[in-house]
């Protein structure tokens, strides 16, 4: 069986998604968040964009929706700037969807509570063994995590998001000498950031101390705007995933370091799996193009 020409898979994606209101032009932004199930869609988009921010070079964030036609648009369509791909002609995944995957859950937190500040926390997935010996499986990178930070290729990783501003945070392993000799060396985080698109990166060794400075931030930002009577606030909260999968029939890990336990009076499990799983629930228009590619497959 021929398959269809990759370029032609996204052409005939972005069609379906646009003829809706080709009219408007709207950004790509819109086509992606906006489906008829779901409620309050519109509004979603709006604020979803709003955060959007250049970098030298490429758009690395999803644009304002004021805008004709977004530089992540363009990404998304070319498969051009920052892409995940596993080589060959195999389908280019680029690294705006993360961004907006992001963005979503982020509107999704605010949705819940206008005021909502703090940080959400999560664990990416463990490089295993095989039993007792040093060889290592190929390694799948936890879902929750990949929807918001991809790295596919990045074992025992951290990824932290701030609330409302949603600022990604990336935490990578890195390792001495020694380990190096036979593994090769730690994980560039000026390469990991560059290839994952997001704002920090830095090793897990600093995340506890990036965790404090950043809740005592927001918290001093809380403070600020209560003396100012600027508008209602709570006080900011360390977001953790843990929930029910419903497929099958187990619970989604909060993340764990050492010395979380130092967070426990701002510890929330309660709120982000639901806004998580009710976003990756909703395929956006990227993601429906690469179903049409496995299906063509």
């Amino acid at each position: 069986m021929q398959l269809m020409p990759l370029p032609l898979i996204i052409l005939v994606c972005t069609i379906l998604c646009s003829t809706s209101s080709a009219s408007r032009r709207p950004s790509l932004a819109t086509h992606i968040i906006s489906t008829p199930s779901t409620p309050n869609t519109k509004k979603m988009a709006k604020t979803t964009t709003a955060s959007a921010r250049t970098t030298a070079g490429y758009m690395m964030k999803m644009p304002p929706l004021a805008d004709k036609r977004s530089v992540a648009e363009q990404l998304c369509q070319t498969c051009s700037g920052p892409i995940y791909s596993q080589g060959l002609e195999t389908f280019q995944v680029p690294m705006a969807l993360y961004e907006v995957n992001r963005a979503r859950v982020v509107q999704a937190m605010l949705e819940e509570n206008s005021s909502t500040k703090g940080l959400i926390l999560l664990e990416g997935g463990k490089q295993t063994t095989r039993y007792d010996t040093d060889h290592e499986p190929v390694f799948r990178q936890e879902s929750y995590f990949h929807y918001l930070f991809g790295a596919s290729q990045y074992s025992d990783c951290y990824g932290v998001l701030s609330l409302p501003d949603g600022e990604a945070t990336l935490f990578v392993p890195t390792w001495g000498v020694d380990t190096e000799t036979m593994c090769g060396p730690s994980p560039e985080f000026e390469l990991v950031k560059k290839d994952l698109g997001v704002e920090r990166v830095f090793g897990v060794g600093d995340m506890k101390a990036f965790v404090e400075k950043e809740m005592k931030r927001l918290e001093e930002e809380r403070e600020e705007q209560e003396e100012k009577k600027s508008g209602e606030t709570s006080s900011p909260k360390l977001f953790l995933l843990k929930g029910l999968n419903s497929d099958s029939g187990n619970f989604a890990t909060p993340a764990h370091f050492k010395g979380i336990e130092t967070f426990k009076d701002v510890r929330d499990d309660d709120t982000l799996f639901k806004c998580i799983a009710e976003c990756r629930v909703t395929k956006v228009c990227l993601v429906v193009c690469f179903l049409y590619y496995e299906i063509d497959l």
